[in-house]
């Protein structure tokens, strides 16, 4: 079997960074008779909308008889009223995961160069692996609380101008540490790709826990401007509690809209019946978005109280989102070790760049009675 394997497919299985999700999910199925609070995949605890308890109780089997044209036509109007946004700008996809693994497919040649700054979600680097690509990181500052500073900016816009990448990767809030980089930042980056044949992809799937009442702080804005060579992810996977559902979204810039090329590459449909019809309710729902929102950030804050109390933690600054990263300053100690030891799960940060080696855990805010027990571990850990 290992000869039919294309060279493309040998080279990145042996040098895959491996998916904490699938590989969380997999231990959890072999200790399934141990009790474990999990707080490592970046999931709303708090759940969807209440619409969405009333409409799954009037599905019927009728809703999944049919291929879902007419419910996905719906969902890309509804997105695009919700952003003021052209309808043919929109894309759907399986999670916005899906529109990552597509997007170097479509835009990347082997050993073609992309690049991201890091921590930073790590399928970026990951989707563009599995096409033969190339991927070099820009650093922030461990020392600066891995902000999204002013240099981090020049900093892109330099290895943009003189490495010549297809692709140029953003997430904000940032996963891992759930920190903000400026609209202005973003901006500054977009224009100097589209002075290159290079696109800008800033990925917003925890977008929602910093938008406010009234209005999404997203780069989507750049592109209702006429930013070109940009693209914008979004899901309903985190802030809206649609995990299961895996439907996702992007917008794209006219530009890109204008040749239809995701239309023209994806399979015949892209998302499935019920995500596409619970997406819409949960849009439409932005009374309870914004006590997810504030019961995010009050549970947070608890957490954050919990590690400033304990003079032998340490965490990053800054997040606007349901996760955080901290670690132990003793570097003896790891701190998804110390939280195993308690029956918790967290994500461990050393696989990836930018914190890989350093000790840290990213914790995902988890309901009250867990954030309790969290806490009360944090604050007790003597290390």
């Amino acid at each position: 079997m290992k000869n039919l394997i294309s060279k493309v497919a040998e080279g990145y299985i042996a040098n895959k960074t491996k998916s904490y999700a699938i590989e969380s999910q997999q231990n959890s199925a072999a200790d399934s008779e141990i009790p474990k609070i999990h707080l490592d995949l970046g999931e709303s605890l708090i759940g969807p909308s209440a619409n969405v308890d009333v409409k799954l109780k009037s599905l019927t089997g009728k809703d999944l008889l049919d291929y879902p044209d007419t419910v996905l036509e719906q969902l890309k109007t509804n997105i695009a009223e919700f952003y003021n946004t052209p309808k043919r700008n929109v894309i759907l996809g399986t999670g916005s995961d899906g529109i990552i693994e597509t997007i170097p497919r479509l835009f990347v040649n082997p050993s073609d160069l992309s690049i991201g700054s890091s921590p930073d979600f790590f399928r970026f680097e990951d989707a563009c692996k599995r096409v033969g690509g190339k991927f070099h990181f820009v650093e922030r500052d461990e020392h600066q609380n891995y902000a999204f500073t002013q240099k981090i900016g020049v900093q892109l816009a330099e290895a943009i101008r003189e490495l010549n990448p297809k692709l140029v990767w953003l997430s904000t809030p940032n996963n891992p540490t759930g920190q903000v980089a400026p609209l202005e930042l973003i901006r500054e980056v977009q224009r100097e790709a589209a002075n290159k044949d290079c696109i800008l992809i800033v990925d917003e799937a925890y977008g929602e826990f910093n938008d406010s009442r009234s209005k999404p702080y997203t780069a989507v804005d750049l592109i209702n401007e006429g930013a070109k060579q940009l693209i914008v992810l979004r899901t309903f996977s985190k802030a809206y509690g649609l995990a299961g559902a895996r439907t996702g979204y992007g917008i794209v810039s006219n530009d890109i809209a204008e040749d239809s090329i995701f239309t023209k590459w994806n399979l015949p449909y892209d998302s499935n019946n019920i995500g596409a019809i619970l997406a819409p309710l949960v849009l439409e729902d932005q009374e309870h978005m914004q006590f997810v929102r504030e019961e995010t950030n009050r549970l947070r804050t608890q957490i954050e109280d919990a590690i400033n109390s304990n003079s032998n933690l340490h965490y990053v600054r800054g997040s606007v989102t349901n996760t955080l990263i901290a670690k132990c300053k003793n570097p003896k100690f790891k701190l998804v070790t110390e939280l195993a030891n308690n029956g918790m799960v967290v994500c461990d940060q050393d696989r990836y760049m930018g914190t890989g080696g350093k000790g840290y855990s990213r914790i995902t805010v988890g309901r009250e009675n867990e954030v309790k027990t969290l806490c009360d571990a944090l604050r007790e850990f003597r290390g």
